[in-house]
């Protein structure tokens, strides 16, 4: 077990065991049911999940015991979750479980649908079963924390692969069902082995600049009005572009959804846009908070689907936007990360277009009209003499493979903002972060329950351990590059296909830890739902 592992003496390891008998319900306030059951699935799933004695009464006994278990409990099903929840980011006491194991609850559920269905016959109750557990998990994905933190041995990927086999043969009609439906497995990903890392040499990284003679003897102002909705997707092909067409001098000007006057919990970016591009040109008043205000027709548009993109009126708001800024109209170059931005662009003004794309085409808003984006899309890709286009994700690149045909290059840069003058955390002073681990930001925080089973396990154990934690939490909450590569360990969890953050943190040179690809799987999953 993860945490287990965390302690190097055997007492200590003991020691933060008992810190934390909710998750394997071993305490002295749960019922020794739960334990036999929990040794009983473990040997079961290392069975293969056959029983062991067909024909005996072993099967039964299990069976037996989860049906005692489960109709216990029963009454409780709809605020399990809720009541694990709240103890395992200690919002309460244990004590408010009252003798519940969430895990082992869930585990019964498993193994008696199991019996249901291939010894009994009895597969729509055995479906129904299996729903269930994959709610007390799945419904609340950061539950779903059993093979993680417990020797439980089943978890939402184990339901999800029996409910949709068994699933798919009850929804079969009569005449076409064999002789039975799958026997149970358990999920591949489960099984996973994570495979150790190579060890990779870290290296200097620099950018070449253009070798071009005339360049080196003119030297003159590059104008750049970059245009985009996240801070990173900006910053990324401004720092790009103005790293490699050094010696000219760049002059950037950004148009983002948050500044000038956007959502103020976003207003930080505005200055991490200046300090990363070393100013910050965003350009006329009225021309920015026009964009502002495109952005914001366009978030109405996709997400409230009540009208259609309305065309007209966004042609209508970048031409004002044109002829109130002399510096939009001065720039060389325009550089969108939006398709839908790209095409308004290319109608609007005639200048070389950079495509660097981090957002998806936005389309299956109307299935007839929608074809008129593609087709632009299409004509605008050809162009090669006006455009260069590029994604910065391999996702993104599927996307618009699959929906228009075009297959586009992906720009992905490592070390953009971690230069050769940052040191490797080896060669760092400061003994104030050699015990520190950063959790690196992530809206994903909420998806798992690592990090407050993590702190509560540090609480109880934590004088015993050589390790600090440094949790970044809020969008306001910076951690410069220069400290970064002081911390002995950084922790991510991805958000982004782009993994921006992660090339980043890779180039720093300490210890980077991800999850496994298990939970990569379910948040993808949850991911696919939700859109």
């Amino acid at each position: 077990m993860l945490l287990n592992n965390a302690s190097s003496a055997g007492s200590t390891n003991l020691a933060c065991q008992e810190a934390l008998p909710y998750l394997e319900c071993s305490g002295t306030e749960f019922d020794a049911r739960w334990t036999e059951l929990r040794l009983a699935s473990i040997v079961h799933r290392e069975a293969g999940l056959r029983w062991q004695d067909e024909g005996g009464d072993g099967a039964r006994k299990i069976f037996d015991l989860s049906t005692f278990l489960v109709g216990t409990w029963w009454q409780q099903l709809s605020m399990a979750p809720i009541t694990f929840d709240l103890v395992m980011k200690r919002l309460q006491p244990p004590s408010s479980l009252g003798g519940l194991c969430f895990y082992g609850l869930v585990t019964a559920i498993f193994l008696r649908s199991q019996f249901l269905s291939e010894n009994l016959g009895h597969h729509q109750e055995a479906l129904d079963g299996l729903q269930d557990g994959l709610s007390l998990l799945g419904a609340r994905l950061h539950l779903d924390f059993v093979r993680e933190a417990s020797s439980w041995p089943f978890g939402a990927l184990d339901f999800r692969v029996n409910r949709d086999n068994l699933q798919t043969w009850v929804g079969r009609e009569q005449g076409k069902r064999t002789d039975g439906p799958a026997s149970f497995r358990t999920s591949p990903f489960t099984g996973l082995q994570e495979p150790r890392p190579r060890l990779v040499a870290r290296t200097q990284a620099s950018w070449r600049r253009l070798e071009s003679p005339g360049w080196r003897r003119e030297k003159r102002v590059l104008g750049l009005a970059v245009f985009g909705v996240h801070s990173t997707l900006v910053l990324e092909p401004a720092t790009m572009l103005k790293a490699a067409l050094r010696p000219w001098t760049t002059r950037v000007q950004i148009f983002m959804r948050d500044c000038p006057r956007g959502n103020a919990a976003w207003s930080h970016h505005c200055a991490l846009q200046c300090q990363a591009l070393g100013s910050c040109e965003p350009g006329s008043e009225g021309s920015s908070q026009l964009w502002v205000d495109l952005v914001h027709m366009f978030e109405e548009a996709i997400h409230e689907r009540q009208r259609y993109y309305q065309v007209a009126d966004y042609l209508t708001v970048l031409a004002e936007m044109h002829r109130l800024d002399a510096e939009l109209r001065g720039a060389e170059m325009y550089v969108c990360t939006a398709p839908l931005v790209c095409s308004l662009l290319r109608t609007v003004v005639e200048k070389p277009l950079l495509a660097y794309l981090g957002m998806q085409l936005h389309v299956n808003v109307d299935r007839q009209t929608d074809q008129l984006w593609l087709m632009h899309f299409q004509a605008m890709t050809r162009d090669r003499e006006g455009n260069v286009w590029a994604a910065h994700n391999f996702a993104l690149r599927e996307q618009i493979r699959y929906a228009t045909g075009v297959q586009l290059e992906v720009v992905r840069p490592r070390a953009l903002y971690v230069q050769r003058p940052s040191k490797l955390y080896r060669t760092s002073p400061g003994k104030a972060y050699r015990r520190q681990v950063l959790f690196f930001r992530s809206s994903y925080f909420q998806l798992s329950l690592f990090l407050p089973v993590l702190e509560a396990h540090l609480d109880a154990c934590g004088s015993q351990l050589p390790l600090a934690l440094r949790v970044v939490r809020s969008s306001g909450d910076f951690v410069p590059f220069r400290q970064m590569a002081q911390f002995k360990a950084a922790v991510l969890f991805p958000w982004d296909p782009a993994l921006m953050a992660f090339y980043e943190l890779y180039s720093l040179g300490p210890a980077l830890l991800l999850p496994r690809s298990a939970w990569i799987f379910k948040i993808q999953h949850l991911r696919a739902r939700c859109r």
